[in-house]
C-alpha cells in the first residue's frame, strides 16, 4: 500500500539500477550487491587511501541493521566500549583488507543487533 491507502506495484528495482548508476558514473565503486542492500566505496587507490574516503550503504525499508546497531551502541556505553575494544588491534591488522576488517567484527555486530531486534 502507499500512502494514498491503495495498493500499487513496488518499483524499487528501477531505483535501484539508477542509484548504482548514479553512484558508478560519480566514481564510487559497487562493493556488494544483494536483493535488499548495495555497498559502495570511493577513495581506494593501488597505492592506498586517497585523502577521503567514503562508505555509501544503500537498503531497502526495513533493512535498517546498522541503524539498530548505531542506536545500541548509543543507548548502551558499555558495548560501546567493547566494539572500540575489538575494533582497535583490527585496524593496522587488516588496513589493506576491506574484506577482512568487517568480517571480524561480524560475531559482535550480529550479537548486538540481535540484542536491539529482541528490545
Amino acid at each position: 500500500m502507499n500512502a494514498c491507502g491503495i495498493v500499487k506495484k513496488l518499483s524499487t528495482d528501477i531505483w535501484w539500477i539508477l542509484i548504482k548508476d548514479v553512484m558508478e558514473t560519480n566514481g564510487y565503486v559497487c562493493m556488494s550487491e544483494s536483493h535488499t542492500r548495495i555497498s559502495f566505496n570511493k577513495g581506494y587507490t593501488l597505492a592506498g587511501y586517497a585523502d577521503k574516503v567514503f562508505h555509501v550503504h544503500v537498503r531497502r525499508t526495513g533493512d535498517n541493521d546498522e541503524i539498530l546497531f548505531l542506536d545500541d551502541l548509543i543507548a548502551h556505553p558499555e558495548s560501546a566500549k567493547d566494539y572500540e575494544t575489538l575494533k582497535l588491534p583490527l585496524l593496522p591488522e587488516y588496513k589493506d583488507n576491506r574484506n577482512r576488517y568487517p568480517e571480524a567484527k561480524t560475531e559482535f555486530v550480529k550479537k548486538i543487533v540481535g540484542f536491539a531486534k529482541a528490545n
